[in-house]
């Protein structure tokens, strides 16, 4: 995957949707020190035609010293969803795909994290 090319073709993505709603962070003190977040990420594409393709990035795939992942959950009402991890530089992606006859893509993705 060149992430080059990936990144200047995701460029023309924001014309083509619109995120419903930002993401929301949540968290709340665990006994051990760790402070636990959930972002969520929505997106709805307001005016789809033909097949639709939405990819979204999964943050923090890797653990670090300072933040651990608690996982990933994702749905794609009316389309299918998958997920997949590049294997040069390990960058969790999300991929959703609606047929033409979904009216409403939407796909969201909820990430648990603690710092």
């Amino acid at each position: 995957m060149d992430r080059r090319n990936f990144l200047k073709s995701g460029a023309a993505l924001p014309t083509a949707i619109a995120v419903s709603t930002l993401p929301r962070l949540a968290f709340a003190d665990t006994a051990s020190g760790w402070r636990v977040f959930e972002v969520t990420t929505s997106v709805e594409v307001l005016k789809p035609q033909g097949t639709t393709r939405v990819w979204l990035p999964v943050p923090l795939v890797s653990d670090t010293d300072y933040q651990k992942t608690l996982g990933n959950s994702w749905t794609a009402e009316g389309g299918s969803v998958r997920y997949s991890q590049d294997a040069k530089y390990g960058a969790g992606i999300v991929s959703a795909e609606f047929p033409e006859t979904t009216q409403k893509p939407v796909v969201r993705l909820v990430s648990r994290l603690a710092t």
